[in-house]
């Protein structure tokens, strides 16, 4: 019924439908941590993180859950304590396995992910008394003010030595003495194990190996250019790094099982066979459909990489479902087994 007349149907309107892409629509407005985001979200934020465990008694309930490594529940009492479109919010997020799941994120945003309860740490990484004076004192919410407390215990200076003792004269120490910290190297010592907890994906130190694969910034000014015109050729650009923000991080539709916290990379070249770091292969494909949208359709696609080439290769589409578009997308994959 819900199908077009073309296709038998009436073309209905699917109402379910309708209202889960609405529920969708609302969950990524609530995940948009931009200047642009909704006044309504920071109140959900408080409102979900009255059911969220803190690592700290006064952890700051400003922070949106869904960058913590906390997993919201869809049932039992603390649900059922929650407003109903906060229930929504959460089922619906669930539904569809929307998450933080980046590829690569740049070392500015690794710097902006949070102190506490960070999505790349494990649980016992806090310890809640020596916590204590990082959050209450020190104001810690991010991994960027870690990362500012523990610099004294790198920062090498003749001239403002930092020591690894309580009462050391450095001028780091004594700034955080004034603010009311009693053992600013302590401090230092804590903040640095909850930065070495850090899962290599999200670690700050954690450095993206080169495979070769960035664009030039000429290619990269040619490829605006003819995006620009609409002329010429666009070559892809594999960099999977997220610079912008961490809106651009949450994911829908993705596999738990398949969020990997190891940092992307692209793997060595073969040592045998082609050198994919230096050498290149232009593999044309196609793909086309007979009586294309209707019962008796097929259709198929070829791939050729040369004359007389043994890659070369022509085959038919099984199964019942054929278009253009399938035979051109199934050409492309093959190409690239």
């Amino acid at each position: 019924m819900y199908k077009s007349k073309e296709e038998g149907g009436i073309n209905l309107l699917d109402i379910k439908s309708r209202n889960d892409t609405i529920e969708i629509i609302w969950v990524k407005s609530y995940l948009d941590l931009s200047a642009s985001r909704p006044t309504w979200a920071p109140l959900m934020d408080l409102i979900l993180n009255n059911i969220r465990p803190c690592v700290n008694d006064n952890e700051n309930n400003n922070t949106n859950p869904f960058l913590t490594s906390w997993t919201p529940p869809i049932r039992g009492n603390k649900m059922n304590s929650l407003p109903r479109v906060a229930q929504m919010l959460l089922k619906t997020a669930r539904k569809y396995n929307i998450s933080f799941m980046p590829i690569k994120i740049s070392k500015d945003l690794k710097k902006n992910l949070l102190a506490w309860s960070h999505i790349g740490t494990p649980t016992n990484a806090y310890h809640k008394t020596k916590t204590k004076c990082l959050n209450e004192t020190h104001k810690s919410t991010k991994v960027k003010n870690l990362l500012k407390i523990r610099k004294k215990l790198t920062h090498i200076n003749d001239e403002d030595r930092h020591f690894p003792r309580k009462n050391c004269p450095c001028t780091a120490c004594q700034k955080d003495r004034r603010i009311g910290c009693k053992d600013p190297h302590k401090c230092a010592q804590t903040a640095n194990e909850i930065l070495f907890r850090i899962t290599p994906k999200f670690n700050t130190k954690t450095k993206p190996k080169k495979d070769g694969l960035s664009l030039t910034r000429r290619r990269k000014e040619k490829n605006h250019q003819a995006h620009e015109s609409r002329q010429g050729e666009i070559l892809f650009d594999p960099t999977t790094t997220i610079r912008s923000n961490l809106t651009d991080c949450f994911r829908i539709f993705s596999n738990p099982e398949h969020n990997s916290l190891t940092p992307a990379h692209r793997l060595q070249a073969p040592v045998r066979g082609l050198n994919l770091l230096q050498d290149h292969i232009t593999i044309f494909t196609d793909g086309s459909c007979i009586n294309n949208g209707k019962e008796n359709s097929q259709s198929g696609g070829g791939i050729w990489l040369g004359e007389n080439h043994p890659k070369n290769l022509a085959f038919r589409i099984p199964g019942s479902k054929h278009s253009n578009q399938i035979a051109e997308i199934s050409a492309i994959l093959l190409a690239l087994q």
